[in-house]
């Protein structure tokens, strides 16, 4: 490789749009020289600290920035193509509409940094640490995090596709309109984080641990949810219809409003939640617990009930409209609807013709 390009003449080659190839560059090489609309291909730069340039329109192909220092830097629009940045540090960095593809950014530090725009597709974070960062409409594709971590993170209009999520530490995190799409969560901890408005649908979340978090309006629709714990939740307007909550426990919660329809609720655990106006039409609750629950409004159309413990439950207009009760236990039946007398003829006409 070429290591004795000036920064005159590297800045004239910048000028007149040139393409920087096959070169060491260091700090000193880049002293005085404006990197805006540069193009570097297979270019290495030794441990160069970028926070003293203003990278706007930039594009990195094949290049390696292990190290590199971004501290305080601004990025802008630039493009980075199967690249090396490890150990890359973006402390207080601001990142705008820039494009990491088929990079490796194992070991980045991410600390108080902005990302706005950016889409990161199918690169590496192994052990990188996001602390008390933003990320707004910022896309991860294929992009694994094993060993990472998010700290008191504020994440907005993400999507996160096709992610492995086990081995990722969360912890502090406000997550708000986010999409999760075919992650993998199982046994991950999210305790009191919050996920307002996101969507979880068909994910795999068995075991995950969302105790006294808010999940406000956030979709679980068709996710696999067996054995995971949503204690002390406030989960208002959240739904779960055809979600798999086997043997989860969500006791001390607040679903109102929530949807259960056709969710598989076996030996799950919601005493002393309350479920007022909840929905659970041809929901599974066989042997599970609704404890002293407020029912209030609960319509439990056409599921089964069977062995379920409703003992000490708030009824109020709760509509039991065909459902099975065998072997359900109640301490008292006051407030039950035991058919909605409207839909039972509109099913008897239905059935005539």
């Amino acid at each position: 490789m070429n290591t004795t390009l000036s920064p005159l003449a590297l800045q004239q080659k910048i000028r007149q749009g040139e393409i920087i190839e096959s070169l060491i560059l260091n700090n000193d090489s880049l002293i005085g020289v404006r990197l805006a609309g540069a193009v570097f291909i297979d270019v290495v730069f030794d441990r160069v600290v970028f926070s003293q340039h203003h990278l706007d329109d930039c594009m990195f192909d094949r290049c390696r920035l292990d190290q590199g220092d971004f501290h305080l830097g601004t990025l802008t629009r630039c493009r980075f193509n199967h690249c090396s940045l490890d150990r890359a540090l973006f402390t207080g960095c601001r990142l705008e509409n820039n494009l990491f593809n088929h990079c490796s950014l194992q070991g980045s530090r991410w600390r108080e940094a902005s990302l706005t725009g950016c889409h990161l597709l199918q690169s590496d974070l192994k052990q990188a640490f996001f602390d008390r960062t933003a990320l707004n409409t910022v896309t991860l594709f294929k992009t694994p995090l094993p060993q990472g971590m998010l700290q008191d993170c504020q994440v907005t209009l993400c999507t996160i596709f096709d992610l492995s999520l086990r081995s990722t530490r969360f912890t502090g995190n406000r997550f708000e309109r986010c999409v999760f799409f075919n992650c993998d969560h199982r046994g991950n901890d999210y305790r009191e984080q919050q996920f307002i408005s996101c969507q979880f649908n068909d994910s795999r979340m068995d075991g995950v641990d969302f105790s006294r978090s808010i999940l406000t309006q956030s979709s679980f629709s068709g996710a696999s949810l067996k054995g995971a714990c949503l204690e002390g939740i406030q989960g208002d307007r959240a739904l779960f219809i055809g979600s798999d909550l086997q043997d989860a426990a969500c006791r001390n919660s607040r679903f109102n409003q929530g949807q259960f329809i056709r969710a598989q609720l076996q030996r799950a655990d919601f005493s002393h939640s309350t479920l007022v106006q909840c929905l659970f039409h041809h929901a599974s609750l066989n042997c599970s617990r609704l404890f002293a629950c407020d029912l209030t409004y609960a319509d439990f159309s056409r599921a089964d009930l069977g062995e379920c413990d409703l003992r000490e439950a708030i009824f109020k207009r709760t509509l039991l409209h065909r459902a099975n009760q065998r072997q359900a236990a109640f301490s008292q039946r006051q407030g039950l609807v035991e058919q909605d007398d409207a839909l039972y003829a509109a099913e008897q006409w239905s059935e005539k013709t």
